[in-house]
């Protein structure tokens, strides 16, 4: 792997980068955190495919216990902490 950059490095570099702009609303997606391929919707399809309605693979309280997850959770309240004193 000398050189390669993992997925969720780059996805978690992203919302680090995000956390530091003078941006006032700040969202993350989930599926995006835990690297989820699979496309909420897809052009041009009714029937054959699930638009809108992909759960996440994980439940709940897996997500709140996922590294991934409290590594973003931790860069926003960061950002949060900016507005909040």
């Amino acid at each position: 792997m000398d050189g390669e950059v993992r997925t969720e490095d780059l996805v978690s570099a992203m919302h680090g980068l995000l956390a530091r702009t003078p941006c006032r609303l700040l969202l993350a997606s989930p599926a995006d955190v835990l690297g989820e391929t699979r496309q909420p919707n897809l052009p041009g399809t009714t029937d054959e495919y699930p638009n809108w309605r992909l759960p996440l693979p994980l439940t709940l309280e897996e997500l709140r216990e996922n590294p991934a997850m409290r590594r973003t959770a931790a860069l926003f309240s960061a950002w949060l902490s900016q507005f909040t004193g």
